[in-house]
């Protein structure tokens, strides 16, 4: 049984790759990728996406208090209902929104309570450079099969952390205050069931904010 573990190991590995990029793509005619590899141009694709078809989306993400509510019982079950998977991943990845106050704000992360008058974060809108493919993924918009190209689709999930780094964290700096009212939509990776831990980190892609009351504007 030793022996054997070692191998099935690494034949999962290979099936992840190649799950994500397959050697041999069949497709139908008409099912031909939309995305010209040799054509693709990752800010261009972003401008428009990010402009125009992501935002179309918020309204479809997942209530933030009933995914931290579904998590704090059951990551496994939160996950099934209210997360989406990608190839043969055991994580789950969250596109949800909400809205809630300020409990904290250091430069590196936002914390925010959820709903009203509450005084302890329930997730955290982390700040800084974003890696991963939460952006891309979460939302469910965009899929490998629409890229013949695995590295124009790395690309565009580069162009869209660039995007959040660029446009999205600045609005969170250093003079957001505690107090603060905020509507935001983010998405969120676990990469298991057991990795979670409160309090969520949600990168942030889209904030509207409201001074605390009484802060100066």
């Amino acid at each position: 049984m030793k022996r054997i573990a070692p191998k099935l190991a690494v034949l999962a590995a290979v099936a992840v790759l190649l799950w994500f990029f397959p050697l041999v793509r069949v497709t139908r005619p008409g099912d031909e990728p939309a995305i010209d590899p040799d054509a693709f141009d990752p800010v261009g694709y972003v401008d428009a996406y990010w402009t125009e078809r992501l935002p179309k989306s918020h309204t479809s993400a997942a209530p933030a208090a009933e995914v931290i509510k579904a998590l704090s019982a059951d990551a496994k079950a939160a996950g099934e209902r209210f997360g989406r998977t990608v190839g043969m991943s055991r994580g789950f990845f969250f596109y949800l929104r909400g809205e809630g106050t300020v409990v904290s704000a250091d430069g590196r992360k936002v914390g925010v309570a959820l709903g009203e008058g509450g005084e302890t974060a329930d997730l955290v809108l982390t700040l800084g450079p974003v890696f991963g493919n939460a952006v891309r993924d979460a939302p469910g918009l965009i899929g490998v099969n629409d890229f013949e190209d695995s590295v124009a689709y790395n690309d565009l999930s580069a162009e869209l952390n660039r995007r959040v780094e660029s446009e999205v964290q600045p609005l969170l700096g250093d003079a957001l205050e505690p107090g603060a009212r905020i509507n935001f939509v983010g998405c969120a990776e676990l990469s298991s069931p057991r990795a979670y831990r409160a309090p969520l980190k949600v990168t942030p892609i889209a904030v509207v904010l409201s001074p605390a009351e009484g802060a100066q504007q």
